[in-house]
């Protein structure tokens, strides 16, 4: 298996600034406009909206899931955001953490998406995760 879930959870309201968004971490090439502005009306009307998923890591809360949300709750003009935080032991995690998130639900990826996610995961320093995804990669001789 390539990346566990995180196994501890914390739910938090903390101040939409100090949730970071990092382009390493976004799994996405391109983020859909018409769903954020769907998602900003969501956060305006204060319905419910799946939180956030962030890691710890370094006092930072790194979005690993949850990128369009953040951009949504920023147009809509939150102030505070509910985020799920897990703790991390370093950013390799957090790259494997944004890889799975979403693999089975939630917007579907595109293949650009599938192909973006292996190439953050060849830049990561575990080795035994790029050997295995290298010859996805390259193909036949």
């Amino acid at each position: 298996m390539l990346a566990q879930d995180p196994k501890i959870y914390t739910e938090l309201l903390v101040p939409i600034e100090k949730v970071a968004c990092y382009s390493s971490l976004q799994m996405r090439v391109n983020l859909p406009q018409r769903v954020i502005n769907e998602y900003a009306e969501i956060y305006r009307t204060g319905a419910y909206i799946e939180p956030i998923r962030c890691a710890e890591l370094e006092g930072e809360f790194l979005v690993y899931d949850g990128f369009l949300r953040k951009m949504a709750a920023l147009k809509a003009g939150v102030a505070q955001i509910k985020v799920i935080v897990a703790k991390a032991e370093n950013r390799d995690q957090v790259v494997l953490w944004a890889v799975r998130a979403q693999a089975h639900e939630g917007l579907k990826r595109s293949n650009a998406d599938k192909e973006h996610s292996v190439r953050q995961l060849l830049e990561t320093e575990r080795p035994h995760v790029r050997q295995a995804l290298a010859p996805m990669l390259t193909g036949p001789g």
